[in-house]
């Protein structure tokens, strides 16, 4: 084998390494989402409240809570992300803090997340029962 050809094989192992590595990570972020510290507890422990659309229809947000079970700070908080998905980066998380338990299935009414325009949203977290901190309404914009 010459050396030309070598160094083509080479060039092409190395590059199919690249793009199956980004495919993997994309794979990856298709499941989970940029931000969240614990993948385990977001797919497993966890369960879709809702999603939000713009009012434009543009854009879409979901509301996914976790549900440790008997490990819960308090019964009637539970962590929630709300996440954006992206087709070209994956999903990743915009928001994040404590709501109340809603119902069991989910009511998407009961979640105070208002759209104010077509890339910008406000939701309502409550303190976290921890450290009683970081509670209030954040206003989110999407670009």
């Amino acid at each position: 084998m010459g050396k030309k050809r070598r160094i083509r094989v080479v060039l092409c192992v190395l590059s199919a390494l690249v793009v199956l590595t980004l495919l993997g990570w994309r794979g990856y972020r298709a499941v989970v989402p940029a931000g969240v510290e614990n993948g385990f507890a977001y797919c497993y422990g966890s369960y879709d409240r809702g999603v939000f659309v713009s009012p434009d229809g543009r854009r879409r947000v979901l509301v996914r809570t976790n549900d440790p079970g008997a490990t819960r700070v308090r019964d009637d908080l539970n962590y929630t992300w709300v996440v954006e998905d992206d087709w070209l980066t994956g999903k990743r998380v915009v928001a994040g803090g404590y709501l109340p338990f809603t119902s069991d299935p989910p009511d998407p009414q009961q979640i105070p997340l208002q759209w104010i325009d077509d890339d910008t949203f406000q939701i309502t977290f409550m303190p976290d029962p921890k450290t009683h901190t970081s509670g209030g309404t954040i206003t989110v914009d999407l670009d």
